[in-house]
């Protein structure tokens, strides 16, 4: 079955959904798929050093623009393509209808929130999705708003974000050096207001009343970066937090190698049209054995599961997350429970390989 997928999303842009797509082609047998997404830093290097084909268009977005979609017409009937993927559904699932192939969507949560509030976009939006051949939402939040808005009938099959389970184990990457002996947590991320980095420096002086010596590690760039930069020298917090700024994809392991807990307590913002679906970093710290402080929101619960895997909090809400994590450091054997049953969690639901055969199990039955 040749597959063409068709993505602003992909590496070496970093980024969960890029990796979440990233995964799934890589394993796809690699004469058999073909994926057209956008120009960016590194490309050449990075599709290099890939088997299978990378069609980079001359743009910094694409968009269903008559040019690309005749582009698109033509490599769809040469390359004798049976099947298109559009890891997103808006803007670029307006193609497809008209490049005369099933097509599958993946939703993700966030922009389908949006979208769907928005009179003009809501028709669309519903237009691609009653084409598609099948749905794959990203998490139990993602399949509860496309039911929401197209009801329970439409082809639908969840496919979730994945891991690498071995690459994350303990003992398989080397703990990045902080020179402290005290309890680490770890936040990693796209530093943006909903992701939660505000909340925990806040938090942080509360935490510290009762262990002096923990030290908190904010992983990722972004827009908000300079906000928690301003919060950690007027909280005089230096000797106590470290912003790693952005990290290529392979050094985040290190990373969770060097941490006690995770924590994101990320949040719902504008009415909920900012939003998460499942971020992949839950699972990757999961992989890596931490017990997890999520929020409850999106997706989060599908991995951040109260007396399983981890503690759900108030993203919103300092205190609460610093309590959450003060408990954690108080009770490290409920800590090492915790730890245990989130890499339990990934080995059983969460490796690349079974969520690679609910994708292929999916993509057939869109045909």
């Amino acid at each position: 079955m040749r597959l063409l997928v068709i993505t602003n999303d992909f590496p070496p842009n970093p980024g969960g959904i890029e990796n979440y797509i990233y995964s799934l082609v890589r394993r796809w047998p690699p004469h058999e798929v073909i994926v057209v997404t956008r120009r960016m830093a590194g490309s050449e290097r990075f599709d290099a050093m890939q088997d299978f084909e990378i069609v980079r268009e001359p743009v910094d977005t694409l968009f269903p623009k008559p040019g690309l979609v005749r582009r698109l017409n033509r490599m769809v009937h040469k390359r004798e393509i049976d099947l298109v993927h559009f890891p997103s559904v808006l803007p670029l699932g307006l193609m497809g209808e008209g490049l005369g192939r099933p097509y599958a969507l993946t939703i993700h949560g966030g922009e389908f929130v949006l979208a769907s509030r928005i009179p003009g976009a809501r028709t669309a939006l519903k237009a691609v999705c009653r084409g598609a051949g099948m749905i794959m939402p990203e998490s139990s939040f993602a399949e509860s708003l496309v039911t929401a808005l197209l009801g329970p009938q439409v082809p639908m099959a969840r496919v979730t974000c994945g891991v690498d389970v071995d690459r994350y184990a303990r003992g398989a990457a080397d703990p990045v050096t902080l020179g402290t002996d005290g309890p680490v947590v770890v936040s990693v991320g796209r530093q943006i207001p909903r992701k939660g980095g505000r909340t925990l420096i806040s938090a942080f002086p509360e935490v510290l009343k009762s262990h002096p010596d923990a030290h908190l590690m904010i992983v990722g760039g972004g827009p908000d970066l300079a906000r928690l930069e301003d919060m950690v020298a007027e909280g005089r917090l230096e000797a106590s937090v470290t912003l790693a700024g952005p990290q290529p994809w392979d050094r985040i392991p290190g990373y969770l190698a060097a941490a006690d807990i995770f924590a994101l307590p990320t949040r719902t913002r504008f009415l909920g049209t900012e939003t998460e679906g499942l971020p992949l970093v839950y699972v990757e710290a999961a992989a890596a054995g931490l017990p997890l402080i999520g929020a409850d929101v999106g997706g989060v619960c599908d991995a951040v599961r109260p007396g399983e895997t981890g503690l759900l909090v108030d993203g919103s809400d300092p205190g609460q997350t610093a309590s959450a994590i003060v408990g954690l450091m108080d009770d490290p054997g409920e800590a090492r429970r915790l730890g245990s049953g989130a890499r339990k969690m990934v080995e059983q639901e969460f490796s690349w390989d079974a969520i690679y055969g609910l994708y292929r199990k999916a993509m057939e039955s869109a045909r």
